[in-house]
């Protein structure tokens, strides 16, 4: 990773937990033995755990997601863990995926992204998690939402390719 890829992750990192921090929410880097990130309200406070042996842009995604349950469903529920599951759009994980790709690769930019890309699904998949920075299963989850992949494509990226 080069120095200035290195700025853009913090950078984007910082504004992220800034957004935690207009809410007061208590932002905690740490090593996480079976989480990207947690979201929990203990004592009055919340907290977000973001597992620090993640790579950056695993931690910017996990971020994103989190911020998503608080603000859309901080009064439904105290703990909330981070994940890409196959699941129904009411269901608050779906919802949370949805947030964080709308934030982090807003589909205007992707749309006009892809259009400039070659045909095929994997290589879609790979440049939109390569320019938006975000980790190769989120790019594809969000790539099947929009219908710009195959679910079979999707699928595929799932089972043969784990970054973590």
């Amino acid at each position: 990773m080069s120095q200035k890829d290195t700025l853009e992750d913090i950078y984007t990192l910082n504004r992220l937990v800034a957004e935690f921090e207009k809410r007061n929410v208590h932002v905690i880097f740490s090593t996480l033995h079976f989480w990207g990130g947690v979201l929990f309200f203990l004592k009055d406070n919340w907290f977000c755990y973001i597992n620090s042996s993640y790579p950056p842009k695993a931690q910017k995604w996990t971020l994103g997601h989190e911020l998503g349950h608080f603000v859309l469903h901080h009064d439904s529920a105290s703990m909330f863990t981070d994940g890409i599951f196959p699941c129904a759009e009411s269901d608050a994980e779906w919802q949370a995926n949805r947030f964080a790709a709308e934030l982090l690769m807003p589909k205007p930019l992707v749309l006009r992204t892809i259009n400039e890309l070659p045909s095929d699904n994997l290589k879609k998949v790979f440049d939109i998690a390569r320019q938006f920075d975000v980790p190769l299963d989120a790019s594809a989850w969000w790539l099947r939402e929009l219908k710009l992949i195959s679910t079979k494509a999707y699928q595929y990226l799932l089972s043969a390719y784990r970054e973590i």
